[in-house]
């Protein structure tokens, strides 16, 4: 990865509570680009669009959640910052081929 500005997103990414990411507005604000500068830039050198990889992000945080924790779903989705439980199961079963919950109890058995 050549650009340090996606390099400086990633690992302030990696640093930040997933349920206090910034706007990307406010992301591109911080490398001193526009806001569609960065989408290009991230995709470019990502593979993917920033707000993808950090829908992946909060996905694979939940999955963690979900089985080293006995938080509830509702809970869950709050902590890693989504809002909508049915777009998370949705996004999660797309993801990982199962439910939540699917994959709480054949982790824990």
């Amino acid at each position: 990865m050549a650009d340090p500005r996606v390099r400086w997103i990633l690992e302030l990414l990696v640093k930040i509570d997933l349920a206090q990411i910034p706007r990307i507005e406010e992301l591109a604000r911080e490398v001193h680009i526009s806001s569609s500068r960065l989408r290009h830039l991230f995709k470019t050198e990502v593979g993917v669009t920033l707000s993808r990889y950090v829908k992946m992000m909060r996905l694979q945080r939940a999955r963690i959640l979900l089985q080293d924790s006995f938080l509830e779903v509702k809970e869950i989705v709050a902590a890693v910052g989504l809002k909508d439980v049915s777009h998370f199961v949705r996004d999660y079963k797309t993801i990982y081929g199962e439910t939540p919950m699917r994959s709480r109890f054949r982790e824990s058995a």
